[in-house]
């Protein structure tokens, strides 16, 4: 569960603290103002960011995925990321050769 606090709008936030019973009368105990703090804050709180829910997906673990293709994964994506800053023709012929000489993606029409 979480809060949007970054849609509050500060105006109007303010304007309903200024508006509590925290600043407009003040208790004579402690245990009543600790009180009255918390249930004026949580109210405005809930007013101006109201608690809402994200709902995690848990996926199951992909058994295809082994350390051998992660690590030719990272072996092809090394010189990809070369030709994306380049844009050479050169770099795109030696990325596709080494997909095909890692055996994983020898599929690939490079």
């Amino acid at each position: 569960m979480y809060r949007s606090v970054k849609a509050i709008s500060t105006e109007a936030f303010g304007i309903d603290l200024r508006d509590s019973p925290i600043v407009r009368s003040l208790c004579s105990s402690l245990e009543e103002l600790v009180d009255q703090y918390n249930t004026s804050l949580l109210s405005i709180m809930d007013a101006h960011a109201p608690i809402k829910k994200r709902h995690a997906v848990i996926r199951p673990e992909a058994l295809w995925l082994t350390s051998d293709i992660i690590e030719a994964r990272k072996v092809c994506r090394r010189p990809e990321r070369h030709w994306r800053r380049t844009r050479l023709d050169a770099d795109l012929k030696s990325t596709g050769s080494i997909f095909q000489d890692t055996g994983h993606f020898s599929n690939l029409p490079y």
